[in-house]
């Protein structure tokens, strides 16, 4: 798919970043592994082989989402077996998960932080929206996974300004071109066409009986940056759990942010029922 790019002096900037960045992002293990993820007729003993490769951290994070209440927890009890947290999750879904979570593991810093909890709030919050609009399941794996993504394109330019540290690219820049570089990451790891398209739509579209999924994305995506610049952290209200309910959607949403290590990003001011 093709991006415009205005002048000679920003294409020479996103080159460098897709040089210095992005043709050498190191994820701590190889990226031909997660061809087994690809692989429809992969087997079990396969699969689980794939724990031992990655790093403990993803891992760990992979285990902690599957056994969310999400996934299916409630109805189908705690895994055990890495191949199980994947079949739980999905085969594609954990390649995603598996690379958007490597990527965001690559610094430390309170800002990168931020992106990284911004980019799953993004994820998580769409995927509500898209469930309460009675979207089908795939449409709503499609627009928590493209939430996930969205800003992808951000957190190289961070990586590639904190690594040359003369350099200072200005938000305009940014929002210009993070979708751009958002591709390159799309084509560096053979991810699905989907996110292209939700990635790349400039507009609020419609489809003719409903939302297009790349507007329930920023319509998620802008209750977060909303949330985030006003508390820095995303701020919701709902009701909590009691005698007689289990889950709540406040619940469900701190129980991902739970798993994922990002309670910190997340406040629920209980409602209070008359």
């Amino acid at each position: 798919m093709k991006y415009e790019i205005e002048n000679n002096e920003d294409l020479k900037i996103l080159n460098d970043i897709e040089e210095k960045i992005i043709k050498n992002i190191k994820l701590g293990y190889d990226p031909q592994i997660l061809t087994v993820l690809d692989d429809e007729k992969a087997t079990s003993n396969q699969i689980e082989l794939l724990k031992g490769k990655l790093t403990n951290e993803i891992v760990t994070r992979l285990f902690r989402m599957a056994n969310a209440v999400y996934f299916g927890k409630l109805l189908g009890g705690d895994v055990s077996s890495f191949f199980e947290a994947t079949i739980r999750i999905g085969m594609q879904p954990a390649k995603m998960y598996i690379i958007s979570l490597s990527i965001f593991s690559l610094s430390s810093s309170k800002e990168f932080k931020i992106l990284t909890a911004r980019s799953f709030a993004t994820s998580v919050l769409g995927r509500m929206l898209a469930g309460e609009m009675g979207l089908h399941e795939r449409e709503i794996k499609k627009v928590e996974l493209g939430g996930l993504f969205l800003n992808i394109g951000k957190t190289m330019v961070w990586l590639y300004q904190t690594s040359c540290s003369n350099i200072n690219i200005e938000e305009e820049f940014i929002s210009k071109y993070s979708p751009y570089l958002g591709l390159k990451i799309i084509e560096k790891f053979k991810l699905p066409g989907f996110l292209n398209e939700i990635m790349l739509s400039p507009y609020f579209r419609f489809t003719e009986d409903s939302l297009h999924l790349s507007a329930v994305v920023n319509m998620a995506n802008s209750i977060v940056e909303n949330s985030f610049r006003k508390y820095g952290k995303l701020v919701i209200q709902s009701p909590l759990p009691d005698e007689l309910i289990a889950n709540t959607p406040g619940s469900i949403i701190e129980d991902q942010f739970r798993a994922i290590g990002l309670s910190e990003y997340l406040e629920i001011i209980p409602v209070v029922e008359e």
